[in-house]
């Protein structure tokens, strides 16, 4: 795994390869968590690379993160739970529904709403599924770069939004999901400290 890649900032990215910049297993899982490229099924081999391969850790509480004696305990935590949302949102169910909306890039690089995810619903995750493939192949411009699939209960207990990118294919590959009426992640309250090649400019008065 190369680590530096995970960094969403290219400039960070390219400034922590170039000066060496170590970050421990704790730092790694969040940088995971955090990557807007990665798939969810390579989020996942990465987290199991991190678990079989690297140094275990405490975790300390911080106000919004409780305490773990072993950082791989909240990386096993982070796999199961996307699983299970995954899981559930392909599940066949009968008091669901499904919509979806998607993003577009227009010619002078703007990115707008395509399709309002109000708008229609669906019964099913196949369904929604044949519809944002038509999407894909109806799109002969490759201005749709990205999509959301949510599925609700009926009695509003339960809401799943999975987003998705297009790959250099043109195929969609999720990159995150979770449960918006339950969620409270320890991972994603944790700040890191990372060193950037952007310094302050001094202003002058004359």
């Amino acid at each position: 795994m190369d680590i530096y890649n995970l960094i969403n900032s290219k400039a960070i990215q390219e400034h922590c390869r170039k000066i060496g910049h170590k970050f421990n297993t704790e730092e790694l899982t969040v940088l995971i968590y955090r990557n807007k490229k990665m798939s969810v099924e390579d989020k996942i081999k990465a987290y199991q690379e991190l678990i079989e391969k690297y140094e275990d850790m405490e975790v300390i509480e911080r106000i919004n993160c409780k305490h773990y004696d072993s950082v791989k305990d909240m990386i096993r935590g982070e796999i199961k739970r996307i699983k299970e949302l995954i899981d559930i949102l392909k599940r066949d169910e009968q008091d669901v529904v499904y919509s979806y909306n998607y993003w577009c890039e227009n010619v002078n690089g703007k990115i707008i709403e395509g399709k309002n995810e109000f708008r229609d619903i669906y019964k099913d995750f196949k369904e929604v599924q044949k519809l944002i493939e038509k999407e894909i192949k109806e799109d002969t411009e490759d201005n749709i770069i990205s999509f959301c699939i949510t599925k609700r209960t009926l009695s509003k207990k339960c809401t799943i939004r999975a987003e998705y990118i297009l790959d250099e294919n043109r195929k969609l590959k999720m990159v995150n999901i979770s449960n918006l009426k339950s969620e409270w992640l320890d991972i994603s309250n944790i700040c890191l400290n990372i060193p950037t090649p952007f310094k302050k400019r001094r202003f002058i008065n004359f």
